[in-house]
């Protein structure tokens, strides 16, 4: 799957809040799986920040490499790999 063309979207299952700089996100459990914590740092709270059922991944990508130090490549290799995990929990969906 290309991921990077894919365009996310909040799961309608989660429930979310940015406290100080960090996004909690939480899982209502709809599924059957029970409730999950999730506290994210404040890259993947800038990220779910950009999650707005609009933009893909690679758009996210470029908006985060403007504002961080990090090379392109090493950016798209983070949030492909957070996304895998934001998939995995099934806080959001494409």
């Amino acid at each position: 799957m290309d991921i990077l063309s894919k365009i996310p979207k909040k799961s309608p299952d989660i429930a979310s809040r940015i406290i100080d700089e960090e996004a909690i996100i939480i899982s209502l459990g709809q599924s059957g799986s029970g409730e999950t914590i999730e506290v994210l740092n404040f890259t993947g709270t800038k990220i779910w920040e950009l999650i707005d059922g609009k933009k893909s991944v690679s758009e996210i990508v470029r908006r985060l490499t403007e504002t961080h130090d990090e090379p392109g490549k090493i950016v798209e290799a983070d949030v492909v790999g957070f996304f895998n995990k934001l998939l995995t929990s099934k806080f959001v969906y494409f």
